[in-house]
């Protein structure tokens, strides 16, 4: 998927919560919500 790396790259350039937020609650809502937590948690 593409939001996983998307999150992986901006996690990488410790900006992983502030511009995955942003793109996830406006791509995806719920769903993103989720990958949050589970790439968080992994």
């Amino acid at each position: 998927m593409i939001i996983e790396w998307i999150a992986y790259d901006r996690y990488k350039e410790n900006n992983f919560f502030a511009n995955l937020l942003c793109f996830c609650l406006e791509k995806n809502g719920d769903v993103g919500k989720k990958d949050i937590i589970s790439l968080n948690n992994s």
